[in-house]
């Protein structure tokens, strides 16, 4: 805008002055307004610049997370198992710590819980009445200046008693083929129900031993991953005794279990191998063109690993015929979690379509039962097979033209075919 116009319109906001002005008037107005101007130019010029931030691409000096040090802790009312002092440690890209950050600020998830627990803001804790069963959560955050504010938390259980003596934790190493755990992870209700564990795979839980080796039992443990690119845990579970793991991508993965326990702080690691999934689930659809097609119309699965075809096509059947049948195997002559749900859906066609859902080699997927007015009632129909050997399956519908592939290896990089 320029200074002429900046003159009219200081001129025209005077919005009290008479619509008949006089030149004296005028000129009167015109040196306010130029005065008024001048001091708003001035008052611009003494605004400081607006903070500019570089993008970061090192690695080393993102900050990306931040984790509690003792993301599960054990407390008594009775002295001096009363109390701790929370920390937390920022961490960049790579998982390592990063020094130099402001403090993080600690805070209770629920207000209420301010009935058991005193807590400062940088972290001092003290133990004032038993909790319930759940315990209660601290929130730890910490957020840098032109970058990103992250959250993390502390699970505190409290008791009332003395506490019991305390001498190790344990992580059980499993055995070498309970050592692995498969990416499977399915949301489909129907496939739920008939395989409960494709959802996520489970590790067992810490145990926390007195001296003479019995299980301290009530403790909260925490878990976290070394890998978490590869994958997850669940660090409060409060399901039986189990704790929850979900992997995104095959590899090595380190789980640590630890805990602080009325002074203790112990910990402990076992390994896992993370292997592709062993259920995939592929379903026959419409494209927005209404073009039927497979999707995903390529899967990866680990060697003997199923593979479940759903259809969702109203009142339409689709054939999946494949290049090379060999090794495309009926998993119900194999025992376990295929031939259980082979079993579980020949029980129950109404829910999975008219059978046998499970056979060898090519396929149809029928409709699904249909209401009087044709469209589809109750659940989509479902066919399975199994693939023992390594190696890249094409497949196809002879009648649609859609394709895709079953790629079977143990190989964990994505781009490697067996």
């Amino acid at each position: 805008m320029s200074t002429d116009s900046r003159v009219v319109a200081a001129e025209l906001s005077l919005g009290s002055a008479p619509l008949n002005r006089t030149p004296a008037m005028i000129s009167s107005l015109t040196r306010a307004a130029i005065i008024s101007v001048a001091a708003v130019l001035a008052a611009c010029n003494a605004v400081e610049p607006v903070t500019t931030y570089e993008q970061v691409t090192d690695p080393a000096t993102l900050y990306l997370a931040l984790t509690a040090d003792d993301p599960a802790v054990n407390l008594s009312t009775v002295e001096p198992y009363n109390t701790v002092q929370l920390t937390a440690t920022p961490r960049n890209a790579l998982g390592e710590p990063m020094p130099g950050l402001p403090a993080p600020t600690f805070h209770l998830l629920l207000d209420s819980d301010s009935d058991y627990v005193k807590l400062t803001s940088d972290g001092r804790l003290e133990a004032v009445a038993a909790t319930p069963p759940n315990g209660v959560a601290i929130v730890i955050e910490l957020g840098v200046p032109g970058g990103a504010r992250h959250i993390d938390q502390v699970h505190v259980s409290i008791i009332s008693d003395p506490p019991p003596q305390i001498a190790s934790l344990e992580v059980a190493p499993p055995p070498p083929d309970s050592a692995k755990r498969s990416m499977s992870y399915v949301f489909d209700p129907n496939v739920q129900f008939i395989f409960p564990a494709a959802f996520r795979s489970r590790i067992s839980r810490a145990r926390v031993l007195d001296p003479d080796g019995n299980a301290v039992e009530g403790l909260v443990i925490g878990y976290r991953t070394l890998n978490p690119e590869i994958a997850l845990v669940e660090r409060f579970p409060f399901v039986g005794n189990r704790v929850m793991f979900s992997a995104t991508r095959p590899g090595q993965v380190a789980v640590v279990a630890h805990t602080f326990a009325y002074g203790m702080r112990l910990a402990d690691t076992v390994m896992y191998t993370v292997t592709w999934p062993t259920l995939q689930l592929i379903y026959t659809m419409s494209k927005l063109d209404g073009t039927p097609t497979f999707s995903p119309s390529d899967v990866r699965i680990a060697s003997s690993g199923l593979v479940i075809w759903e259809n969702l096509l109203p009142g339409d059947s689709v054939d999946v015929t494949f290049d090379d049948t060999t090794n495309v195997a009926d998993p119900s002559l194999v025992p376990g979690p295929g031939a259980t749900a082979c079993n579980t859906m020949s029980n129950d066609p109404g829910s999975y379509g008219p059978g046998p859902q499970c056979g060898s080699g090519n396929m149809m997927l029928p409709i699904g039962t249909l209401a009087p007015d044709g469209r589809p009632i109750g659940s989509t129909t479902i066919q399975m097979r199994q693939f023992p050997v390594p190696g890249v399956y094409p497949y196809h519908s002879t009648r649609t033209g859609a394709a895709g592939r079953v790629i079977v290896t143990d190989d964990p990089d994505p781009n490697a075919l067996p």
